[in-house]
């Protein structure tokens, strides 16, 4: 949809390349298999000789082409056409998955996924008279709301993330994590306010298998 201008409606069999300098392009849902993303390389950036040879072998645009460009060209295409596609019969499952892909998934990842993400490796984490560095840290602990919180709050501003969280939709948006039992995280309520009692091992499990984790968290 142009800013301001008509929307158009494009056939879901339509192939679109599109290019950008940003840093992180667009918004890739975890569930959606439609996208290949690829980092180009800047070996050649503001490399004028080597954009100045390349003109000479593919022409310009806005130029007509000579006979050994055109021969250049079509020699391109039909090494592309040639290549053997017969193997390929689900493009979605068969799709190959950068790097980049994978960041431009991660990179809008809510910031709760991004902490319980970094909490299932955190060995300044550990549970209460354990070494941070011991085999106890993958063990099941038991943490107050309002530490988490505060452990949230600490690692956000530490890591850059903006931190928008009140006490309360802090415990909410942990809350329907614990309510699933997958997530390895348990929700008791005490008389001194409630308590989560986290598997980091189950966790990390269960990111990685919603394919959520955030390995750089």
């Amino acid at each position: 949809e142009d800013k301001n201008g008509p929307s158009y409606t494009l056939d879901l069999h339509v192939n679109i390349v599109l290019t950008t300098n940003s840093q992180h392009p667009v918004k890739i849902p975890k569930d959606d298999c439609r996208w290949v993303a690829v980092r180009c390389s800047d070996a050649h950036m503001q490399d004028m000789a080597y954009h100045g040879t390349a003109r000479e072998y593919f022409g310009e645009i806005e130029k007509p082409r000579t006979e050994a460009q055109q021969r250049v060209l079509r020699g391109l295409y039909q090494g592309f056409m040639s290549r053997p596609l017969d193997h390929i019969h689900s493009f979605s499952l068969q799709r190959p998955k950068t790097d980049f892909y994978r960041e431009c998934t991660m990179v809008h990842t809510p910031l709760m996924v991004k902490f319980l993400s970094f909490l299932t490796r955190d060995t300044g984490f550990a549970a209460p008279g354990t070494s941070g560095g011991s085999a106890n840290h993958q063990e099941q602990r038991s943490w107050g709301s309002s530490e988490l919180f505060q452990r949230c709050r600490e690692w956000a501003e530490r890591s850059g993330f903006k931190f928008g969280y009140t006490s309360t939709s802090f415990g909410l948006e942990l809350s329907s994590f614990a309510n699933n039992p997958d997530t390895g995280i348990v929700k008791k309520r005490l008389s001194s306010g409630c308590e989560y009692h986290v598997d980091p091992r189950e966790l990390e499990a269960f990111l990685r298998g919603e394919g959520v984790f955030d390995v750089h968290a």
